[in-house]
């Protein structure tokens, strides 16, 4: 009986495949992707756990400064792709959520932002008829198109810092109007 256990377990790892997404598709199934620099790697044997300062949401919306992914060893593949690069490097992260954040496919879904314009994958893989560059030139393209984009919005009027304004004015306003209207009144009275 545990020869026929033995030979069931192994047959199962031995056709465990990873899954191959296309450069594109990683974009396309990723709900959020995000810029941001890795503050702190916690890893053990069986668990690992990163915290990156998020610099800015290409993808999704995150309104967190820091985000926390962890992940405990999966038995069947390992830290395939569970793997950030050291303390303080800026990162482009490609992530799913279901119950927490996690990241998009088997492979290829963290990188290395070089020179403020070149995305490098970290560990990256060759899937299949996909190349490593092939991975690299589709997520630079996706951060050369949207990192700019992100930033202008921000450089223009935050939504809650111009409904911030308009209430602030209009509180002053009425301020402003009500001693007017106060001093004119003290002025008609003295007239009497």
């Amino acid at each position: 009986m545990p020869i026929i256990l033995l030979i069931f377990m192994m047959t199962d790892i031995a056709n465990a495949r990873l899954s191959v997404i296309p450069p594109h598709e990683m974009i396309s199934n990723s709900g959020y992707i995000i810029v941001g620099t890795v503050i702190e790697k916690n890893y053990s044997e069986n668990h690992r756990e990163v915290r990156i300062s998020i610099e800015s949401s290409l993808k999704g919306n995150i309104n967190e400064e820091e985000l926390v992914l962890e992940l405990d060893k999966p038995p069947m593949y390992g830290w395939l792709n569970f793997d950030f690069p050291e303390e303080g490097t800026r990162v482009f992260v490609l992530m799913q959520r279901a119950k927490g954040y996690f990241l998009t496919g088997d492979a290829n879904s963290v990188s290395v932002i070089k020179n403020n314009s070149n995305v490098e994958l970290y560990n990256g893989k060759s899937m299949n008829n996909f190349t490593i560059k092939q991975y690299e030139d589709a997520y630079t393209s996706f951060f050369k198109e949207n990192f700019k984009q992100d930033h202008s919005k921000k450089d223009t009027e935050s939504p809650k810092n111009s409904w911030f304004g308009y209430v602030f004015g209009a509180i002053l306003l009425i301020v402003f109007l009500s001693f007017l209207a106060k001093g004119k009144d003290k002025q008609l009275k003295a007239d009497k």
